[in-house]
């Protein structure tokens, strides 16, 4: 009051309110006029289970009318909703009577009766999408509860929560009379019951006027999300209004409601460090809070004291906690308490803590976990999730030692409901590797894997190196987008670094995506409308309007309907005339990400004046809430001209694009006016489009030309795809191709094939004409070669081929690959022609020369013989052969030459010990083969028989 007197004019710059020391600065003013009616609000709840069939169903829909009637039409407000085993949203919060009346008009009557999970909807409703002061939920039932998820408290503790008026209608006796009367009681509406639904039209009428007609006080209104059953201290403060201030305390208990409580996500950073060096660790906000308080937090961070020295503990620089207290204290080693000392109000995610330790020398590479353990919020409605961290400890190495430094993103994705899609999007993905050995890591790239039917890849930042220096990272950054999924899921992204000389080195990142129900869009299309002046028509006309539904979210649609509401002028024509106003779509369902199609054709009549129409279409479908589409469609003038005349064209209207046609009007008229805006007796052309020319002779009679319908065809533009890889191996050919549906095709290289094999480097092109005749280059592509690899020489060291360093080798025995065989070296357990393909690591191949392999060394793999001596050797050709073996066993002694004849053979009785000689004194002199059998052993020593000395 002023000076006794209601002052009315209070305004939000005079009045400041602070909860528990904190200032609310989001709160709204409403103070009514008393000689205006107040602008309301409405959600309009209908029982459309079975028995509402018949006379309940009709009056039901009488009802929803009569209360639109009341309505302005202007700012007053209503969404229509309807009940029965399941919750209906037919038509969005809308001021525009026609699309009400269209929503009452559908009500079905079929199922059970879900009345306060459809009396919560109609809240929820008001919530989200309700602008005006005076709110209230309708509620109508003929019928008892059967089939809701929702209870009576829960309807009365959020209506109260957001101040809304619900006015309960029980129709007949079967119905839960006492909880309808307790709901309306206890939020300030009023009960209505009636045996009669043809009375509930009349009810509606009285509801309506008690809700336009509903004067308070003023109402300063603030939302708390949290309901932690903790008290609050509220202070009011008017400052300086009518020559005073006044300040007022109240203090309130918040409501106890652990459904409003929800986690809070947050994680420990992964890190790695060399002996001696630092680590340092960061807690993390995973969830993207909007304008939320951050309660006091306290925790222990667990981590091994063997590996880690703490050393400090802070609030991270420039982050949301940078202005708030944190105690530190070490329990003990391994053991570190934090608390912070108060709260703050935090919008986004990022981080909050940062811990400084020393890392120990290790023998080895060794890491620790750091968990937190016992960690709380001092009040609120947060329950925090802290995920573990790492830290790994890397001794010198003088060769390159690569680790995952550590991978960001966004591990928890959110829906926004406004802009229908997944938040945020796109996001970033950030690995970052670091070298930490002595040596660099050689010839590296990064490959990623991930889920492509959860994850689409947006973009991508990469740093293209060949090599990887000794003590320095390395940053790569990849943009996704998350496709909807019907229920939460975890999508995995993994950059991995490869390497010629290490390991290759993942670094991955789990992505919580949650799951999305059924949510629709549209659009709309509709051609553009000319005149036709010569003909006294529009073209077209009538004329197609599509609307395109799609479903954004991560479940498939139930049946898809359209509706189309058209303004005055305009009208149903074709198969759709005269009222076909909704049509389902098809096909039955709309997949996630996918898209469907309905078209009405519509008709105008001439007019002498253009009419620019808004048409809205509404798609609706039972599982999702229903969306709205417009757009403006121009229908020009159609005066009626009085007298035609001929155009001259100057050839063909159709040609290709870069060339022009010239279209003249006759000679001799005062003024010309073409459809292109010239005023001059000809123009030239140059693009596609209806033509005509309206003239005025010397009595200003109008004069108005047949219409010339030209059509310019576009230069095809064909880009060329490459079959292969660029740069290319020497030895390989790159398929370079066109595309379909040309007449003709000629190359820079000579060849009139739509596709163009390439073996030898340089610069390709294509001309080609297409059907009308229209001739187009095709984008150049440079075609280069690799540097061919050396060819590999094979090498032996008694059973083992070995060949050069490469990527990868291919092993090949008289020209056939020997499966397995893929190392860069061979163990030899046949004779044989052979050869080793190698890859290099750009994917270029070299053969190598043949090497042939006549006798193998074989050995004893039972360990039987204990010595085998041959001496001397080389020599004179009189060898002495000593064998020891460790059990009894019968001996054959072979010599074989070089032509692989036998030139010696002599058995032995069973011995352990064998010494003889062997005379070869009598061959000629060259190599030769000992060979001794000892009954599965066989072993093969070379003896040089060089000749008797002189």
């Amino acid at each position: 009051d002023c000076s006794g007197q209601p002052a009315w004019d209070l305004q939000k710059s005079d009045i400041r309110i602070f909860e528990n020391g904190i200032e609310v600065d989001d709160f709204t003013l409403f103070c009514p006029v008393d000689t205006a009616r107040c602008a309301i609000s409405v959600s309009l709840v209908f029982d459309a289970s079975g028995s509402m069939q018949g006379t309940g169903n009709a009056g039901a829909k009488q009802a929803g009318r009569t209360f639109t009637d009341q309505m302005d039409g202007v700012v007053d407000e209503a969404t229509i909703i309807w009940f029965n085993t399941q919750v209906n949203i037919a038509q969005q919060m809308t001021t525009l009577k026609p699309l009400l009346y269209t929503a009452v008009d559908g009500l079905p009557a079929s199922g059970g009766t879900a009345v306060w999970d459809g009396t919560y909807a109609g809240i929820i409703e008001l919530i989200n999408n309700g602008v005006n002061q005076c709110r209230a939920v309708v509620v109508m039932t003929d019928g008892a509860d059967n089939s809701s998820t929702r209870t009576p408290a829960e309807i009365i503790s959020l209506a109260n929560r957001n101040r809304i008026r619900v006015y309960t209608v029980g129709v007949g006796s079967s119905i839960n009379a006492t909880e309808l009367e307790m709901i309306a009681l206890l939020t300030g509406g009023k009960y209505y019951q009636t045996p009669n639904a043809a009375q509930v039209a009349d009810i509606y009428r009285q509801i309506a006027n008690i809700i336009l007609n509903y004067f308070e006080e003023c109402t300063i209104t603030y939302r708390r999300d949290c309901a932690d059953g903790t008290l609050r201290n509220v202070e009011l403060g008017v400052y300086d209004f009518c020559g005073g201030t006044d300040v007022k305390t109240k203090v309130y208990r918040a409501p106890l409601d652990s459904s409003t409580f929800g986690d809070l996500h947050m994680s420990l950073t992964k890190t790695v460090t060399m002996g001696g060096e630092e680590a340092r660790l960061t807690l993390t906000l995973d969830d993207n809070l909007a304008q939320a308080y951050f309660p006091p937090l306290s925790l222990e961070l667990h981590y091994d004291s063997t590996l880690l020295t703490f050393r400090d503990a802070a609030a991270a620089a420039g982050g949301p906690l940078d202005s708030v207290g944190l105690d530190v204290t070490l329990v003990r080693p391994g053991v570190l308490s934090l608390a912070t000392t108060e709260q703050v109000l935090l919008s986004g995610s990022g981080p909050l803590l940062q811990c400084l330790f020393e890392a120990k020398f290790p023998q080895d590479t060794s890491c620790t976990l750091l968990s937190a353990k016992n960690v709380t919020f001092a009040y609120g409605c947060f329950d925090p999730l802290i995920t573990d961290g790492e830290v790994c400890v890397f001794p010198r190495s003088q060769d390159p030692v690569i680790v995952c430094e550590g991978i960001t993103a966004p591990t928890r994705l959110a829906w926004d409901a406004a802009a229908k899609q997944l938040t945020p999007s796109p996001f970033t993905v950030t690995a970052r590797h670091r070298n930490v050995g002595l040596a660099d890591g050689e010839q590296f790239y990064f490959r990623l894997q991930y889920d492509s039917t959860k994850l689409r890849l947006a973009d991508s930042i990469v740093q293209v190196r060949r090599s990887f220096p000794a003590d320095s990272s390395i940053t790569s950054l990849w943009d996704f987008e998350a496709r909807p999924r019907s229920t939460d899921d975890t999508a995995r992204v993994c950059v991995t670094a490869v390497f010629m000389n290490h390991p290759p080195v993942d670094c991955c990142v789990d992505i919580f995506i949650p799951g999305v129900p059924t949510v629709l869009d549209c659009s709309l299309q509709a051609p553009a409308v000319y005149a036709n002046h010569a003909e006294g028509r529009y073209a077209p006309m009538p004329f197609p309007l599509t609307v395109t539904a799609f479903n954004r979210g991560g479940t498939a649609t139930q049946a898809v309907w359209g509706t189309v509401h058209l303004p005055p002028g305009l009208h149903l024509a074709g198969p759709d005339a005269p009222n076909r106003y909704s049509k389902s779509f098809p096909p039955a369902q709309i997949q996630p990400e996918a898209s469907a199609s309905l078209t009405w054709l519509l008709l105008q009549a001439p007019a002498d004046t253009a009419t620019l129409h808004r048409i809205p279409v509404t798609v609706r479908t039972a599982n999702a809430d229903s969306t709205q589409c417009e757009i403006a469609v121009l229908i020009p003038a159609l005066p009626n001209p009085r007298f035609p005349f001929d155009l001259q064209v100057g050839g063909s209207s159709a040609f290709c694009e870069g060339d022009s046609l010239r279209l003249d009007a006759p000679p001799g008229f005062v003024s010309y006016q073409w459809s292109t805006g010239d005023s001059t007796a000809g123009i030239t052309v140059r693009a596609s489009g209806d033509y005509f020319c309206t003239v005025r002779d010397t009595a200003s009679w109008l004069g108005v030309s047949d219409t010339v319908s030209v059509t310019v065809h576009p230069r095809p533009r064909p880009q060329l795809v490459v079959q292969g890889s660029i740069p290319k191996c020497p030895e390989d050919t790159v398929t370079l191709d066109a595309g379909a549906g040309y007449v003709s095709y000629s190359w820079n290289a000579g060849s009139a094939q739509r596709m163009l094999a390439v073996s030898d480097a340089g610069e390709y092109f294509c001309t080609v004409t297409d059907m009308h005749g229209c001739i187009g280059v095709s984008d150049t592509v440079t075609v280069t070669e690799l540097t061919p690899p050396v060819t590999p020489v094979i090498k032996r060291s008694v059973d083992t081929l070995k060949t050069v360093t490469a990527a990868s080798w291919q092993w090949y025995r008289n020209g056939q690959p020997i499966p397995g065989a893929t190392a860069g070296y061979l163990v030899l357990t046949q004779t044989g022609l052979y050869q080793v393909e190698i890859t290099e690591i750009n994917g270029c191949r070299a053969m190598s020369d043949p090497f042939d392999v006549q006798l193998l060394a074989l050995r004893d793999p039972a360990r039987l013989v204990e010595r085998f001596d041959v001496y001397p050797n080389p020599g004179d050709g009189l060898f002495t052969v000593h064998m020891a073996l460790r059990r009894t066993q019968p001996l054959r002694l072979e010599v074989i030459d070089a032509l692989g004849r036998v030139v010696y053979r002599v058995m032995e009785p069973a011995m352990r010990d064998l010494r003889t000689e062997i005379d070869l004194r009598a061959e000629t002199p060259g190599l030769y083969f000992l060979r001794v059998s000892a009954g599965t052993i066989r072993l093969t020593k070379k003896l040089l028989y060089r000749g008797r000395q002189q």
